[in-house]
């Protein structure tokens, strides 16, 4: 899972509301990956709370934050 939105269409087939979902900065983001998952082909969320690296796609918008 690469993008925050497949990630949210996973957690959907999964059982989880999408209102319960909290996207966090990681502590150590990949360059290569919006999410920040310790397997990198994990096909699960497992939890409600997801790390992600908002500068992958959107460093002109948020990189002076």
């Amino acid at each position: 899972m690469n993008c925050i939105w497949e990630i949210a269409l996973k957690a959907q087939k999964s059982g989880y509301n999408l209102e319960d979902l909290r996207f966090r900065n990681s502590e150590s983001p990949s360059p290569y990956t919006e999410s920040s998952f310790d397997f990198l082909n994990s096909d699960t969320i497992e939890e409600n709370e997801i790390e992600v690296n908002p500068l992958y796609r959107f460093a002109n918008e948020l990189g002076e934050i």
